[in-house]
């Protein structure tokens, strides 16, 4: 028996439907496909009666129609899942549609010739009924008109819809997103003057001036807490990779260096210690007091002072407390002596207070972006391409539940607001899934990008 990966209905005139399936979900295992058939069969036994009626309406359809059904099938598999999401929706909207037409109309799109004839006897159907559901103002104007003023009408009403339908669109996702906690942070403004002034006294004497200048594009689309998102995840990516050593810079150019340093580049004792000393990046933070250090152990030089904070209170008392009240608390011993052995040493205290911070999902007060490290998560986590669809059936399922326990507004899966949304809840509870999604989208990427022979 030839395997389906989707399972196919027919409408009253032998076009068909696709049914995305429930996980785990028709896979290329038949073994496997047919115990979960059987667990349909005992468990969803309506849901298995309607995959009957199916098969026996495809076992009616005459050879070509089923390997025109086959080749559908295998069309659909290959695409991304968010492209077969949208298709089947596609084709659901298409089918409902059709059932809903008069017999005649029905009888005109059926035995259209080809394509090209249905999609046109399509449009002239659709762009009918459009007209029909104008208010009776519109529908008036609409008949007093010359053909030419028609088309005007028509253009415009269908930009004037357009536009209303963003509006209801942008009110949406606003109502979504104020009930998320991540956007209530971000919409605070206590928030976003104490994130503006991290960036500007601990980041920004850290950065290139690639990603400065990256960074003000990015400033420059700041409305909002949606906008912000983009600058937001730049400034989560700069500051793990540039984590802040001292609430302030310092020492760095030479005739900043205490005297003890000064003395001893100034006296290197060979060719290659000039050429050291020659190559050390003055003027940046905190690559030139990191590099100097360096250094100068690497010549043994004995340093009666650090170039920075070499404790908790060195740093800031706010810093001391925090270690002493939160960090300390999460250590393992092991993890307390490592950051006892580099105290006293810079810039291996503040490195290790950061590694140490980040395994245990800790900010760091003044040292860390301001904020929740949820809100970070999700920074970090925001996608600008749509998550991968999963089964519809699991989806439809979770906004039930979730619905069922939350107080904010109703999550429809079949609004593109929601469905992102409902997407993202879905897969912080199953991020297996997500992975494998992911995984799958990506082979059927390269299948399609790969020449055929």
């Amino acid at each position: 028996m030839r395997r389906f990966r989707y399972l196919f209905p027919l409408f009253t005139a032998g076009l068909t439907l696709a049914i995305a399936a429930s996980p785990p979900g028709p896979s290329d295992d038949q073994e496997a496909n047919l115990r979960l058939l059987q667990e349909w069969r005992v468990n969803e036994p309506l849901r298995y009666e309607k995959i009957a009626r199916n098969l026996e309406r495809f076992r009616a359809m005459t050879p070509e129609q089923q390997d025109r059904l086959r080749t559908l099938d295998q069309q659909l598999h290959d695409e991304e899942s968010s492209t077969q999401a949208r298709l089947l929706h596609a084709l659901e909207e298409y089918g409902s549609w059709l059932t809903k037409l008069s017999d005649e109309d029905r009888k005109r799109v059926l035995s259209a010739a080809n394509t090209g004839e249905r999609l046109k006897i399509i449009r002239e159907l659709r762009e009918k009924q459009w007209l029909q559901q104008l208010p009776l103002v519109n529908r008036q104007q609409w008949q007093a008109a010359s053909d030419v003023d028609k088309k005007k009408l028509m253009d415009q009403w269908k930009k004037d819809e357009q536009r209303h339908r963003e509006d209801r669109t942008e009110v949406r996702r606003w109502e979504v997103l104020t009930q998320e906690r991540p956007f209530q942070i971000m919409a605070d403004e206590a928030f976003r003057t104490e994130l503006v002034d991290f960036v500007a006294n601990r980041l920004a004497p850290m950065l290139s001036n690639e990603e400065k200048a990256n960074l003000k594009n990015l400033e420059e689309a700041r409305r909002g807490p949606m906008p912000w998102m983009p600058w937001m995840r730049a400034v989560e990516s700069m500051s793990s990779a540039h984590p802040v050593l001292a609430l302030k810079p310092k020492c760095v150019r030479k005739k900043e260096l205490p005297d003890e340093y000064q003395k001893a580049l100034d006296n290197p004792g060979t060719t290659a210690g000039k050429a050291a000393v020659a190559r050390l990046p003055e003027g940046k933070w905190p690559e030139y007091p990191i590099e100097v250090t360096k250094l100068l152990r690497s010549w043994n030089v004995p340093l009666k002072t650090q170039l920075g904070p070499v404790n908790a209170q060195e740093i800031s008392p706010k810093v001391a407390l925090w270690v002493d009240s939160t960090l300390l608390k999460s250590l393992t011993d092991s993890e307390k002596d490592k950051l006892k052995k580099v105290e006293e040493r810079w810039p291996e205290y503040p490195q290790t207070l950061h590694d140490l911070a980040r395994k245990h999902r800790l900010p760091i007060p003044e040292l860390s972006p301001p904020g929740e490290q949820t809100l970070w998560d999700f920074v970090k986590s925001f996608r600008t391409r749509p998550l991968p669809d999963p089964p519809e059936d699991m989806l439809r399922k979770f906004a039930q539940e979730l619905n069922a326990e939350r107080s904010g507004p109703f999550l429809s899966p079949n609004n593109p607001v929601d469905r992102e949304n409902l997407k993202r809840k879905f897969f912080d509870n199953y991020p297996d899934m997500l992975i494998r999604l992911e995984q799958q989208d990506r082979m059927r990427g390269d299948r399609k990008r790969r020449p055929s022979n």
